[in-house]
C-alpha cells in the first residue's frame, strides 16, 4: 500500500470523495491471499495434457474475474451462444415443418433450413477459431477502464503452459 502524508490542512469536499486507487499488483497479491483462504481442490488426471489445459484455464478464469480484480467480458461466449441457438431453431423448424407438411411440398424448405443450419455451424466453429482462438479470459478493470486480454500457447511436447500475450489497450 502507498503511504501518503497528510496535511494539516483542510481538505475540498472533491479532494476528500477522490482516493487513490490500490494498484494491480496490490489486487493481485490480496486476492491470491484471499485465494489461500478459500482454496478448491481441483482433481485432474495428470495423462491428459487437455483436461490439465481446462482446468488451467478455469482456475485462471475464477481468480481473474473476482471483484477486486476485473469484471469478465463474455463478447466471445454471446456470440457463440447466439450462433448456436440460432441453429438450433433453424433445425427444429425445419424439422417441425418437414413433419407437418407433405414431402415434396417441404423438400424445397427443409433443403434451405439444412443449408441454413449448415452454415451457421460453420460460421460458430470459424469464429471460434480465427477470433476467439486460445483466448482464454477478456476482462476490465473498473479502477482504470483498461481491457486485458490473456491468452494462453497450445501445449507443447514439454506440458508448460505460459502466457503467450497479456496485451493492455484502450477501449
Amino acid at each position: 500500500m502507498a503511504v501518503t502524508k497528510r496535511s494539516s490542512a483542510p481538505k475540498s469536499a472533491e479532494e476528500e470523495t477522490q482516493t487513490e486507487a490500490p494498484s494491480l499488483s496490490e489486487l493481485l497479491v490480496a486476492a491470491a491471499e484471499a485465494d489461500r483462504l478459500e482454496e478448491e481442490e481441483v482433481k485432474v488426471n495428470n495423462a491428459s495434457i487437455t483436461e490439465m489445459k481446462h482446468a488451467c484455464d478455469d482456475a485462471l478464469k475464477r481468480f481473474l474475474s473476482r471483484p477486486e480484480l476485473f469484471k469478465q467480458i463474455y463478447t466471445h461466449t454471446d456470440v457463440r451462444l447466439a450462433l448456436g441457438w440460432a441453429s438450433v431453431f433453424v433445425a427444429a423448424g425445419t424439422g417441425l415443418y418437414g413433419y407437418k407438411v407433405d414431402f415434396e411440398e417441404s423438400k424445397h424448405v427443409v433443403w434451405f433450413g439444412v443449408i441454413l443450419y449448415v452454415t451457421l455451424t460453420i460460421c460458430q466453429t470459424l469464429y471460434a477459431y480465427f477470433v476467439e482462438k486460445d483466448t482464454v479470459f477478456v476482462g476490465r478493470r473498473k479502477v482504470f477502464d483498461k481491457r486485458v486480454r490473456l491468452i494462453f500457447a497450445s501445449p507443447g511436447r514439454h506440458c508448460s503452459f505460459r502466457v503467450s500475450k497479456l496485451a493492455l489497450s484502450d477501449i
